[in-house]
């Protein structure tokens, strides 16, 4: 991967906001524009940008860790209507789960695929990479786009976790692992920030940082980010579920 391709990368995300803003009545999401570009330039189109070259493959995967930190940071965790929304989305995303296997099921039955168990993960699994730059953050004011990110992002971390199981690799304790790992690293690491950020001397830095623009506060919510993705390659667990973690301890601390 070259300069080049990174600068050709940057353009083309450019579209997605150009064509937000075009003057039609219907306002297309910022991301439309990105999938678009990402066709014209991709394996569909002309092939200039190949997405599985490996620098360009690990970026995808920190700009998806950083989607769901960001759509962690947006969530009002501190509210009281927040724990509806998550009840309610546990109810739709077992609900989801339920109708994916009756339905894999019967396309198991009706076809030569004969895979019910990962038929029921496609069926079940969302697409968080497009649903939640479309939300934004107006779940702010909308408690339907609450639950809906809930939802998203609860289906998607069901669904990683049943990807070992359904494929009979022997990785889903591995995987399980993994996530109880990040969680409870997270955790941890928020519980020890915690007593830190009340130090006299912490608060003097954080203050010096802000004053002199080291973003310190920035660095160590990459560092805290960073470190959950990692031990989710280590174990096979999705950075999905790293950058939620850190995102949700992030904005717990305030």
């Amino acid at each position: 991967m070259s300069y080049g391709t990174l600068a050709l990368v940057v353009a083309v995300g450019l579209l997605g906001p150009v064509v937000a803003l075009l003057p039609t009545r219907v306002k297309p999401p910022v991301v439309i524009g990105e999938i678009v570009a990402g066709v014209i330039l991709g394996r569909t189109g002309t092939r200039t940008i190949v997405a599985t070259q490996p620098t360009l493959a690990f970026l995808a995967d920190i700009g998806f860790a950083l989607l769901m930190f960001m759509v962690a940071l947006s969530l009002p965790l501190r509210q009281a209507r927040l724990r509806g929304a998550v009840r309610r989305a546990l109810w739709a995303t077992a609900v989801t789960l339920g109708l994916a296997i009756a339905l894999a099921s019967v396309v198991a039955a009706v076809t030569e695929l004969h895979r019910p168990g990962i038929l029921a993960v496609l069926i079940a699994s969302s697409s968080a990479a497009i649903v939640l730059p479309i939300i934004g953050t107006r779940a702010d004011d909308d408690d339907a786009l609450l639950v809906t990110i809930a939802w998203v992002s609860f289906a998607d971390i069901v669904t990683v976790l049943a990807v070992p199981f359904v494929l009979e690799t022997g990785g889903f304790g591995r995987t399980l692992l993994g996530a109880v790992l990040i969680l409870a690293g997270a955790s941890a690491m928020g519980i020890v920030i915690r007593r830190l950020i009340e130090l006299e001397s912490v608060v003097a830095l954080r203050d010096a940082s802000h004053r002199l623009d080291w973003a310190l506060d920035l660095r160590f919510s990459l560092l805290v980010l960073f470190t959950l993705a990692w031990i989710a390659e280590r174990f096979d667990t999705s950075a999905l579920l790293a950058g939620f973690a850190a995102g949700v301890m992030v904005s717990l601390l305030g």
